[in-house]
């Protein structure tokens, strides 16, 4: 999300030193494109890392049952 904040920052400061400080309705168009598709990039990056992360905890507790459930078994 960092990444995402910080490409955003940089497309602001970009139009807002533009020469003419405005942008056409093309220009507009072109750029709001762009961060949709860095928007839906970052959202699926997102989407993998979360998938990925809830993966791990899942297989971490899993190991944990087992265990547990090997030290509460008597000999």
């Amino acid at each position: 999300t960092n990444d995402y904040k910080n490409v955003l920052l940089q497309a602001k400061k970009c139009a807002a030193t533009l020469p003419g400080g405005e942008l056409n309705a093309e220009d507009q168009k072109e750029l709001i494109s762009m961060l949709e598709r860095l928007r839906d990039h970052k959202k699926q990056q997102l989407a993998e890392f979360s998938e990925r992360v809830s993966s791990m905890l899942s297989s971490v507790e899993s190991e944990r049952v087992e265990i547990d459930s090997t030290a509460s078994t008597p000999s």
